[in-house]
């Protein structure tokens, strides 16, 4: 894998904003089809990065170690899978440690992951992210020259889908729109700051139904070529993932096979609308209570239904979801890197005991 440091340097960031089952992973292995285009996997050691290393554009080999220690085990997922031998990764940071400064180490980072794809012909980086919409104002800061994707789904489905795959501490469907509104909400500020031409919102009923249409707009968006093969990439994704297979394990790459199934098989309509059979009226109109105004803003009407007053218990649920996302993670983001580091060994080390 050969590195051009001119080229990565000079490579534009820009950002995919979401939440979980908005068909983030979809539009990833899209995108990541073209030769152009690199679509990353979540991690978010840019922002986690920031405090400790923005200031510093010079290091020593011990110092390497260090930043290479405090991003593996900062990070998200099994690196294994999305990124590069970690020896081979030390030493590119190696090669140009007398002259990398943040905006330099972060593109560096990003050039590494998806270690099996050819990036002769990258012309931009495109980070999808779950959690940054919490976190806009350290973003923009980080991330200023960016452009925005938006990426969203009607919250009805949204709230079903994920009260179906349990990933939260409770599926009630009060709390579940409590951590879609209290994501989406954020929405509101990058218009405020940011020219309408830097933001696009994107729909996930838009990017199922009329997929190469919204791909194009993303490719001129993103000021790349379209390439029509872009949206058969169920075969380019298999073969990924086989390949990756010895190396991850096969108890990961198992979930893997499950929580992205749909990306093995042609695009489907069939969990468009699914809200409309299996949520009854009073879960329609409380959803609606709660994400009316942010999804009119992305341009959702939830309000055919009407609203209902929330009881005492739906507002238990709302302070839950408030306290276990939006300020869990504000309060996350504060913690200095070591501390972190701590945090997520003692987490692994739980994880190997059970």
């Amino acid at each position: 894998m050969s590195l051009n440091i001119q080229q990565i340097q000079a490579l534009p960031i820009h950002l995919i904003l979401c939440t979980e089952r908005t068909g983030s992973s979809l539009l990833n292995a899209i995108l990541n089809q073209s030769p152009e285009i690199l679509a990353t996997s979540e991690e978010l050691f840019a922002l986690y990065l920031y405090p400790k290393y923005h200031h510093k554009s010079q290091y020593t080999e011990k110092e390497i170690d260090t930043l290479v220690n405090d991003f593996v085990y900062l990070s998200e997922k099994n690196l294994k899978m999305f990124f590069s031998d970690i020896t081979v990764f030390k030493s590119n940071l190696l090669k140009h440690k007398d002259h990398l400064p943040y905006p330099l180490l972060i593109r560096l980072i990003y050039w590494h992951f998806f270690d099996l794809k050819d990036k002769s012909q990258l012309k931009v980086i495109v980070d999808k992210q779950i959690k940054f919409l919490y976190y806009i104002k350290d973003v923009l800061k980080i991330f200023p020259d960016s452009k925005y994707i938006i990426l969203t789904r009607d919250v009805r489905d949204n709230v079903l889908i994920r009260k179906k795959r349990n990933l939260h501490i409770t599926s009630d469907v009060v709390y579940l729109a409590g951590i879609w509104n209290d994501t989406y909400k954020n929405v509101e500020y990058l218009f405020q700051h940011l020219p309408k031409e830097k933001i696009l919102v994107v729909h996930y009923e838009d990017l199922i139904t009329n997929t190469s249409n919204v791909i194009q707009k993303i490719c001129a968006f993103l000021n790349v070529r379209y390439f029509p093969e872009m949206i058969h990439f169920q075969e380019t994704y298999k073969k990924f993932i086989e390949l990756k297979r010895p190396i991850v394990g096969e108890a990961y790459y198992q979930r893997m096979l499950d929580f992205h199934s749909g990306l093995l098989n042609p695009i489907s309509t069939e969990k468009i609308g699914l809200w409309k059979k299996e949520l009854n009226t009073l879960q329609l109109q409380k959803i609606a209570t709660i994400c009316g105004k942010t999804a009119s803003y992305l341009n959702y009407d939830l309000y055919e239904q009407g609203t209902a007053p929330l009881s005492l218990s739906d507002h238990w649920q709302l302070l839950k979801a408030k306290i276990s996302r939006y300020w869990f993670l504000k309060l996350y983001l504060k913690i200095p890197t070591n501390i972190k580091i701590l945090i997520k060994k003692l987490r692994r080390h739980r994880d190997v005991e059970a």
